[in-house]
């Protein structure tokens, strides 16, 4: 295709990847809404499960119309109004993320998936890595099924020691904040269990 296409008619659809970008950070796109900080370290645990949850949806859908209305959500999800993360004010939200071009909202998208890889390959306790040769030799008997992080916040606010307080607090807990306590009680259980 190289020999065929000059370098010139393809510079435009590749500039962008040229250029040296922070993968982890989210562009301001309102002076209304609150920008997600780097690697989403503003965002609380109830707001991660929710982007998680509508990203799920996106990857795995087939429909083109559906996986349009996911990326909306997504942005809408992500871009808080001032006073921070309320479901109920996701339709407020999406009435100013909806105007932003396609463009944007794909570089967003993207953004969120180089945050969510960097969080799986920090927190290796909580999304292990599958090893390949097992596989290959273990029947798959269930497909595996996609688990929300609502019904994780919701164990750790149902622990006998609520080490992040009750649902509204865990709710409200700092996503790092959130992953840390819970990799460090699955060490500790699995120390325990040894």
């Amino acid at each position: 295709m190289l020999y065929q296409v000059p370098i010139s008619v393809l510079t435009p659809y590749v500039e962008t990847l040229l250029q040296q970008r922070d993968l982890h950070t989210f562009p301001d796109i309102s002076k209304r809404l609150k920008t997600p900080g780097a690697r989403i370290k503003t965002c609380t645990i109830k707001q991660f499960s929710v982007c998680d949850a509508i990203f799920y949806k996106y990857r795995t859908c087939k429909n083109p119309k559906d996986k349009k209305l996911y990326a909306r959500q997504l942005v809408a999800s992500l871009y808080t109004l001032k006073s921070g993360f309320d479901t109920l004010n996701l339709p407020k939200v999406a009435e100013i993320t909806d105007k932003i071009n396609e463009k944007l909202r794909c570089q967003i998208i993207f953004t969120f998936l180089c945050v969510r890889e960097y969080i799986t390959e920090r927190y290796l306790k909580i999304f292990p890595k599958a090893k390949k040769e097992d596989e290959a030799l273990k029947p798959n008997f269930r497909s595996q099924k996609y688990v929300s992080f609502s019904k994780v916040i919701y164990s750790m606010a149902m622990d006998e020691r609520q080490p992040l307080g009750n649902l509204h607090q865990c709710n409200d807990t700092l996503v790092y904040d959130f992953l840390d306590m819970l990799q460090e009680s699955i060490i500790r259980n699995e120390k325990t269990s040894a």
